[in-house]
């Protein structure tokens, strides 16, 4: 692969992917069988699921088109994936291979454009109303798509790996001041923003936080070991994080789930009948004890 010029980082995931080389030991034979297992997993659950939620999208009277394109950038990843666990071979297997960093990049440029439009619609309101047009959706979301391959291209052809695994490190840190800049203007504007029911405020706030969860748990570990080089020479931890990284299409679901109108409210109120039924049933076995204890004759 030394002729392809692939940088460190990549060159290692992609040794890790497929049984390109038979150097490894048996400690880190078991770990790649198990990155192939739960991987394999991870690909028959989130696939279908990212499918049903993108045919749901397109089919809504509200158009989503920033989770639309999220959506798809997943289903890209976890195509890419299944040819990747195919082995199908080293030089076939390089087009999957950036063909994920690609769509992977996106998603999360993606994500950050879903946190921007909840951070208007509470923040500014005029701003969101005039973000909404199709000229708009359509520049960004080119941007969007265009920019990974800019960087890709550039990494491609670089000439410091080191530099390489800093650089990549950067890139996929710089959203993450966005994320908390943008959940933290809403929440300083939630009480004036009258414009919104008490429903709506939560189901936007909801949907900037699970963003910086997912930012945090699946993306982080990722960017940790990309700028620590003493933490990309452990195998286990190394496998973790590429675990953690397959499982953003399925965080990208759970994202639609919270923006999807109608279907978080439902499963909140039942959650509330049900605390208040407990509630109930516990409140009425204590007035019940309690009037027994009554009745009881005394000594």
């Amino acid at each position: 692969m030394e002729d392809l010029n692939i940088p460190d980082h990549l060159e290692n995931v992609s040794y890790s992917f497929s049984n390109i080389t038979d150097d490894y030991d048996d400690e880190e034979d078991t770990f790649l069988h198990i990155l192939t297992i739960v991987t394999w997993i991870i690909i028959s659950i989130s696939l279908p699921l990212t499918l049903m939620a993108l045919y749901l999208t397109v089919r809504d009277k509200h158009v989503l088109i920033y989770i639309i394109n999220l959506l798809i950038s997943g289903v890209i990843q976890l195509c890419c994936l299944i040819a990747i666990m195919a082995d199908l071979g080293e030089e076939v297997i390089i087009i999957p291979f950036y063909i994920y960093w690609y769509a992977e990049i996106a998603s999360i440029n993606f994500m950050v454009c879903v946190a921007f439009e909840r951070y208007l619609a509470i923040a500014r309101p005029m701003w969101y109303h005039f973000s909404r047009s199709v000229k708009i959706y359509v520049v960004v979301c080119i941007v969007v798509w265009l920019l990974p391959i800019v960087y890709l291209v550039v990494l491609v052809f670089a000439a410091n790996p080191q530099i390489d695994d800093i650089s990549f490190g950067i890139i996929h840190l710089l959203p993450f001041p966005f994320f908390l800049f943008f959940l933290v203007g809403a929440v300083r504007a939630l009480s004036a923003a009258i414009h919104l029911n008490s429903v709506e405020k939560r189901r936007i706030i909801g949907t900037l936080v699970l963003p910086i969860l997912t930012y945090s748990l699946l993306f982080i570990p990722f960017i940790i070991r990309l700028l620590g080089k003493e933490i990309r020479k452990n195998m286990t931890l190394t496998l973790v994080t590429f675990i953690f990284l397959f499982l953003s299409p399925l965080a990208n679901v759970i994202l639609y789930v919270f923006i999807r109108k109608g279907f978080m409210d439902k499963v909140l109120m039942s959650l509330c009948c049900k605390m208040d039924k407990n509630e109930n049933s516990t409140l009425g076995t204590s007035l019940n004890e309690a009037a027994e204890g009554q009745l009881a004759p005394k000594d």
